[in-house]
């Protein structure tokens, strides 16, 4: 799956499903987010990703486990840069719903790569038979709730304590291009 975007600033996105050769852009990506983004994705501020943890995320099946990533060219340097990432996790009780998950790097956000990711992510769920999505979000995070609120019908909130509540996002079924 490729597709390029063009963000808020006129950059020229390509959003691609993640594979191993990913590893080291997600080990400096995670490394350059802030503690506040790393707070707000993983609810503490977390230092480094673990060997298996990198493993599970460059590894994604197409199937269990969704995986897009963001990057940027960098004119200046000649190089692309990575800006975001968006997953989901199948639930196995419930094949037809997933955990969703994303983080947009600091410099990024208010671009369009959250939004941009979101509707691809949800578009490859919804074509992998994912017609629901669950997430764990900081109760004042509105601008997570709007994200989602893009791709289909917000039908739950529920507080699970410190802050933090589970949010269930109904997916829309994606809308067909003019020649698609």
């Amino acid at each position: 799956m490729k597709e390029e975007v063009v963000l808020g600033d006129g950059s020229r996105g390509l959003i691609r499903s993640l594979t191993p050769q990913d590893r080291e852009a997600l080990v400096a990506g995670f490394a350059s987010l802030s503690p506040e983004s790393r707070i707000r994705r993983f609810f503490f501020d977390k230092k480094k990703l673990s060997d298996e943890e990198l493993h599970r995320l460059t590894h994604p099946d197409g199937v269990n486990h969704l995986a897009l990533g963001m990057e940027v060219q960098v004119e200046e340097k000649g190089t692309c840069l990575p800006v975001g990432v968006a997953r989901c996790f199948r639930d196995q009780s419930n094949r037809a719903q997933a955990e969703v998950a994303l983080v947009t790097h600091d410099d990024w956000q208010g671009l369009g790569v959250g939004t941009a990711l979101t509707r691809c992510l949800a578009g490859v769920a919804w074509e992998a038979g994912i017609r629901r999505w669950n997430a764990a979000i900081f109760c004042q995070n509105k601008t997570v709730l709007n994200l989602l609120s893009r791709v289909g019908l917000l039908t739950e909130e529920r507080v699970i304590g410190s802050g933090v509540m589970e949010v269930i996002c109904e997916l829309d079924p994606p809308v067909r291009r003019l020649g698609s």
